[in-house]
């Protein structure tokens, strides 16, 4: 993965551009046991910390804490649950329909949304066109990090 993927990956949940740039700016992504970290470009020493982590288990690209955090931060794209049964059906990697969001989000195709219960982070969706019962697509929910293990 190149800088200028995760700044379009970024873009999708629309992070205004002078959050990004600073996320990224003089930073390269450096791959190491199979995972992804943006880190200093002129860093003195080959060290890599988990704070730096972005990316973890390469065939699948699952986002870390660190840039979901961030992620979380810097986006308005949020969209509360209704209920724990949504919640646990969405971390069990189902899609979502409109009913089941309790905030007031006009979705835009193409853009990405966290996915929220109870202020909690569980993952992240994109409006799809096709599915009409369940439109939003579950890109990314917390329950991916238990499957790959």
């Amino acid at each position: 993965m190149e800088i200028i993927e995760l700044i379009t990956f970024l873009e999708k949940f629309d992070i205004e551009e002078t959050k990004i740039t600073n996320f990224v700016k003089n930073k390269i992504i450096i791959e190491k046991n199979e995972n992804l970290f943006l880190r200093q470009n002129k860093f003195k020493n080959n060290q890599i910390f988990d704070d730096n982590l972005i990316f973890i288990q390469l065939k699948n690209l699952l986002p870390s804490k660190y840039l979901l955090n961030f992620i979380f931060n810097n986006t308005k794209n949020k969209a509360e649950l209704k209920s724990e049964k949504q919640a646990m059906n969405f971390t069990y990697s189902k899609n979502l329909a409109f009913e089941s969001i309790a905030s007031d989000i006009r979705f835009i195709k193409g853009k990405y949304y966290l996915i929220i219960f109870k202020n909690k982070l569980l993952g992240y969706v994109e409006k799809e066109k096709g599915d009409k019962k369940h439109p939003l697509q579950n890109l990314f929910d917390i329950g991916e990090y238990l499957k790959e293990n």
